[in-house]
């Protein structure tokens, strides 16, 4: 019996179906031989990275794990177990022995003789107990003297030497200090308990901490100064030509502001040093501006860390109601207001900026000007310091600091003295 032959019957729905099933098949096929032959090449490339990446593993496995070691630390229980005192002592008490009751028991220990502020010792085994471990007890000791306030306080030479009574604002109050005879420049005085107190910490004990002391310097200065004013026939031709000139601005500025002007008492070096003292820098600013009869201008003050000039005027022009108005902004260097006679030198002159533009035509608020013009401004502003009785104390910054605020050298500075002591008085 031989086989037979079923025909399928095949339309044409089925034929679709066959065809792209054929197709499908195809596609993966070839997608599986492409992927294959990429893999195989990436890892050709790769190869030599991933063997590198393997040898420093393998070499660097220790380091490696150390950083989750570190990052997620081991729990150290007997760290628990610890226990954390302290206690305040005096300083009578330094390098002598000292008992403390501890969970019922007694402690003996000595304490550190050369205790500065804060030290902490540790005894084995009398923290807190679990079955077979104990911790450990870790006493802090802390000095209870407080915290040390240093400042400094101006007085004359002739003060010093007699002793006198002056007043220094320490920490935002006034206090009053006897200065004993034979002072000296540069000596310190110790007020007791006039310093800051320490912050207190921990438990034990509960009470006051002790203030430290009061450190005072004593910054002397002379009480007079004597200006080297040589001959006229001594003097070179350029310090005859300014010379000459300082006479005839002094008579174009009386003439122009009135010699009723400058007929002020000179400012005693005595006032600007308790000033300084008692109320602070900028105390000396107001004292200024009334002396110069600037009260109704406006004019405010800043500190500034520029390395290239002890102080500035910088001048604004607005329109006001009743014509052009005037801003000024006095800036002075904050690394001189810690001395009381250079931060008056540095404001009387910046001060005789705002005086020189008032009444001569606002010349200074063009700073395009050429030299000679700026130099001729400077000029006239270092004469007006030493008209309004100023100018002792740009003798005193320049010859001690060698810092001179205007164009003047220092024996011109000194001429200028002489002669404005003699034409305005």
């Amino acid at each position: 019996m031989g086989l037979r032959v079923i025909p399928i019957p095949l339309n044409f729905y089925s034929f679709k179906i066959l065809m792209a099933t054929i197709v499908l098949l195809i596609f993966l096929y070839s997608s599986y031989m492409a992927f294959l032959y990429f893999v195989q090449g990436s890892y050709k490339l790769c190869k030599p990275f991933l063997h590198d990446t393997y040898t420093y593993c393998k070499k660097n496995l220790q380091k490696i794990l150390s950083i989750y070691t570190l990052r997620y630390p081991k729990k150290d229980k007997k760290r628990n177990l610890d226990y954390y005192r302290s206690i305040w002592v005096e300083e009578e008490e330094l390098g002598k022995d000292k008992v403390i009751i501890h969970k019922g028991k007694q402690i003996k220990f000595r304490i550190p003789p050369n205790l500065k502020s804060e030290q902490t010792l540790r005894f084995k085994n009398l923290g807190e107990t679990n079955v077979s471990e104990w911790g450990d007890l870790f006493l802090s000791i802390q000095l209870n003297r407080g915290k040390d306030v240093e400042t400094c306080l101006w007085l004359s030479a002739s003060s010093a030497s007699y002793g006198t009574n002056k007043r220094l604002a320490v920490m935002q109050k006034v206090i009053r200090i006897s200065i004993p005879k034979n002072s000296h420049d540069g000596r310190i005085l110790r007020l007791k308990e006039l310093g800051k107190t320490l912050n207190i910490r921990g438990n034990e004990p509960s009470l006051d901490g002790k203030r430290g002391d009061l450190l005072v310097k004593l910054r002397t200065f002379p009480d007079n100064i004597k200006p080297r004013y040589q001959s006229f026939g001594a003097l070179d031709t350029d310090t005859m030509a300014l010379e000459g000139w300082v006479y005839r601005k002094i008579d174009e500025i009386n003439f122009k502001m009135g010699k009723s002007t400058f007929k002020k008492s000179p400012i005693k070096t005595d006032a600007i040093a308790d000033m300084f003292n008692e109320y602070g820098w900028k105390a000396i600013f107001t004292y200024l501006i009334n002396h110069l009869d600037l009260r109704d201008l406006h004019i405010t003050l800043d500190t500034s860390d520029s390395n290239f000039v002890p102080g500035n005027c910088l001048i604004t022009s607005f329109q006001g109601d009743t014509g052009i108005s005037y801003n000024y902004k006095i800036l002075i260097n904050e690394k001189f207001i810690d001395d009381p006679f250079c931060v008056t030198a540095i404001l009387a002159h910046e001060l005789c900026h705002v005086v020189y533009n008032s009444n001569f035509g606002h010349m200074a608020l063009d700073r395009s000007g050429n030299d000679k013009q700026r130099l001729e401004e400077e000029r006239m502003v270092d004469l007006l310091t030493f008209m309004f009785k100023l100018g002792e104390f740009q003798l005193r910054v320049s010859g001690s600091k060698h810092i001179t605020m205007g164009y003047f050298n220092q024996e011109t500075f000194d001429r200028m003295y002489v002669i404005t002591s003699k034409k305005c008085n």
